[in-house]
């Protein structure tokens, strides 16, 4: 099930606007997928998004992206936000 499913039965058009730029912001550039999913990750461990961030977890899993790029990853959202963003993570993905 798509989160946005509610938004999308409420208000097409602010769906279809979402969807818009999430095709868009997420598309191959020059930009590869990979880091995009991995900055999009880092951002929710700051904002503190434990269901994006076990989301875009195994999203990154699925295209090949290694632990060790995920902790990297961890590790810059940590510098930048603190020690919240890494127990985002570990509740995240504590299952």
């Amino acid at each position: 099930m798509d989160p946005l499913d509610i938004i999308r039965d409420r208000d097409i058009k602010l769906y279809n606007l979402i969807k818009e730029m999430e095709s868009t912001s997420m598309g191959e550039g020059s930009i590869p997928t990979k880091y995009k999913i991995l900055m999009i990750l880092a951002l929710d461990a700051s904002h503190g998004a434990v269901n994006g961030v076990k989301a875009l977890y195994g999203a990154a899993k699925a295209i090949g992206v290694t632990d060790d790029e995920i902790n990297d990853a961890i590790r810059v959202a940590t510098f930048v936000s603190g020690a919240a963003a890494a127990y985002t993570v570990a509740d995240a993905l504590s299952e």
